[in-house]
């Protein structure tokens, strides 16, 4: 879709009735209007948009950005003449006809520069351009003064403050449709990617996703195809060219995406040095013929053929609005188009020879058992005799070690026998007196 004249002419319309409708109000309320007493006005009163052939737009850096008129419609020449998007040109335009406006600041050119409202200066120079080339109106934005900026009109020194700040875009992509299209993997049903190195496909049966065709050995390396699948979830550039300027492209790949609705969409890619350039097409693979029966037909047959219509037509727009045109991609939506197979896959992991180690663990277990075995055979007897030396010279409760009791005990008990012994001879003696 562009911009046509007609459409801006009846925005240029709008806009001046919103004019005329603010200056009855303030008469009719006897030209009261801000604190400083001077009425508020639009800096552009009304804009014939037939009389407009070009629109430039510039900030205080850069290159401006060109719009032109060829039959009625409105292209970006800075673009390689690429359609404009309409609701974006809307939008700037509606801004430079709503400034508004109090009393004059300044009438002096001196003060311009320090105002930055001067055409080299200006923070925002727009111009609305006739055929010939001359400037129809136009503003000059400058810096901030309050929740204002400095402006004035094109070719007049009258400088105001605006009631707002004002803002437009400077770029030329901000004044187009930079979505190519838009996906969601869940009406996906296949992708087919060709590389240099080969082709290969990936499949989306009821949700379950799967890569053909991997080698034994191999598997898939983690989900990292699935943003193959689900590459056109969001497709924008972030340059476009004529395709007949840009004949030195070679399209070494190519990414189709076939949706459970029967459309096909089909990306050529091409690589030039780091960028990465693009051409699309759609196709609506469902060639049932549309058939309108002399017969009362149910609702549910009705609908089915209003969405093959309607799937056919958006199929048609799409090739009107891409044909002839090549697009710059940013590198992260270009590599998921052209990932090659090899990156999607890697080798199934060796599995470890759990069994073994446990055996081998097993065996070890039962080697120190044995040596604890052989060890206690083997030590036992000197054990043995070496603890029943420890316990004869073990101390007695005296002190003294158990031979020298025992030897202790025996001295005294043949002491107690020789005293009993004299004790009977003595009583022997005795009895014979």
């Amino acid at each position: 879709m562009v911009m046509t004249d007609k459409k801006l002419s009846i925005l240029a319309i709008a806009a001046l009735a919103a004019v005329v409708l603010v200056t009855a109000q303030s008469m009719f309320t006897g030209g009261q209007s801000r604190e400083d007493s001077d009425q508020i006005t639009y800096l552009i009163q009304g804009l014939d948009m037939d009389m407009v052939s070009g629109i430039s737009i510039k900030g205080s850096s850069g290159e401006p950005v060109s719009i032109i008129k060829e039959d009625g419609e409105y292209y970006v020449e800075s673009l390689s003449g690429y359609p404009v998007k309409v609701s974006k040109l809307n939008e700037m335009i509606s801004k430079c006809l709503d400034v508004k406006i109090g009393k004059v600041y300044t009438t002096n050119p001196s003060n311009f520069e320090d105002l930055e409202v001067t055409k080299d200066k200006a923070r925002y120079n727009i111009q609305f351009l006739a055929s010939d080339g001359k400037v129809v109106t136009g503003l000059i934005v400058g810096k901030n003064k309050g929740s204002g900026n400095y402006v004035r009109k094109f070719a007049d020194n009258n400088v105001y403050v605006s009631e707002e700040s004002f803002f437009a875009s400077t770029s030329a992509n901000s004044y187009v449709e930079r979505n190519i299209v838009k996906v969601e993997g869940t009406d996906v049903e296949k992708v087919s990617v060709k590389t240099p190195e080969g082709s290969y496909e990936i499949t989306n049966e009821n949700g379950s996703k799967k890569l053909i065709g991997i080698p034994e050995g191999m598997q898939t390396k983690g989900t990292d195809f699935h943003s193959v699948l689900d590459a056109l979830g969001r497709v924008n550039f972030t340059d476009v060219a004529k395709a007949s300027e840009m004949t030195e492209l070679n399209f070494e790949y190519k990414y189709v995406s076939l949706l459970n609705d029967s459309t096909v969409y089909t990306f050529e890619i091409a690589k030039k040095g780091k960028d990465y350039w693009a051409k699309c097409s759609a196709e609506f693979t469902n060639k049932e013929k549309v058939i309108k029966k002399n017969e009362v037909e149910s609702e549910e047959e009705l609908k089915k053929k209003e969405e093959i219509l309607l799937k056919r037509e958006a199929a048609a727009k799409f090739n009107d609005r891409h044909e002839g045109w090549v697009y710059k991609l940013p590198s992260w939506n270009a590599k998921n188009l052209t990932k090659h197979f090899d990156d999607l896959i890697e080798k199934i992991p060796e599995e470890k020879p759990t069994e073994k180690v446990e055996d081998a663990q097993g065996q070890t277990a039962e080697k120190a058992t044995a040596e604890e075995k052989s060890q206690d055979s083997t030590e036992g007897p000197a054990a043995k005799q070496s603890a029943e030396q420890t316990s004869e010279k073990e101390p007695s409760e005296n002190g003294e070690s158990k031979p020298a009791e025992q030897q202790k005990k025996k001295g005294s008990a043949e002491q107690n026998d020789k005293q009993t012994e004299g004790n009977d001879n003595n009583q022997t003696a005795e009895e014979s007196e």
